[in-house]
């Protein structure tokens, strides 16, 4: 589904992601759309059609195939005790660095998801989505800062969820703001609303501006 969400979401990706000096970037979990946002070649790898298919465990590439490896939407769609498996793998096969984007598992925006997931009229490919976040748990500002502080990575927090902008579900609330990208290494209560994060890897002696 390519809407305002998804819009922003790529846009905010791609922002990161030329940050770095680059010639390729895989897409882990992509369907192709971020290659409408860069210059750079882009390979999506994921577990339904793709470039790439896999298992969803191992990235079937070497060690350092791409400069930067990005992931957007996925990491809440694994299991908690597989997901710092999957962010090693995405590091493994990055020359450069790793932007990784995720909803942000706050109370406000869990309960939020919950409230959606439970709304008359919603596309039933939305309520699968929601409905595997509920089962699977939004990754929390623990677990983003623990990523941050053992591969050497920023978070940067992005949007309001109760600000009205881009799609409205079931008539309760617009899900996601206008993009507003703050810039912070910690966790404080004006993030507590963001519903959606953005981790940045940079490997040793790469360059990051």
């Amino acid at each position: 589904m390519f809407g305002p969400d998804t819009f922003i979401r790529h846009l905010c990706l791609s922002h990161l992601s030329v940050a770095f000096s680059l010639s390729t970037i895989l897409d882990v979990g992509g369907e192709g759309f971020l290659q409408q946002f860069v210059r750079a070649r882009v390979t999506s790898v994921n577990v339904k059609a793709a470039d790439v298919r896999y298992s969803g465990v191992l990235l079937p590439f070497k060690d350092s195939s791409f400069d930067v490896v990005v992931s957007c939407d996925t990491l809440e769609h694994i299991a908690k005790q597989g997901r710092e498996r999957f962010v090693s793998e995405l590091v493994r096969v990055s020359r450069k660095g790793v932007v990784l984007c995720a909803p942000l598992g706050t109370v406000e925006h869990i309960e939020a998801e919950k409230t959606v997931a439970q709304s008359n009229g919603l596309d039933p490919q939305v309520r699968a989505y929601l409905e595997e976040h509920i089962a699977f748990g939004l990754p929390t500002p623990e677990e983003v800062t623990g990523y941050a502080a053992r591969f050497n990575g920023r978070v940067w927090y992005q949007g309001d969820f109760r600000k009205v902008s881009g799609r409205q579900y079931g008539g309760l609330f617009r899900y996601l703001a206008a993009l507003n990208l703050a810039v912070s290494n910690v966790i404080t209560d004006a993030c507590t609303l963001a519903p959606r994060l953005f981790f940045s890897h940079k490997k040793t002696g790469s360059r990051l501006t």
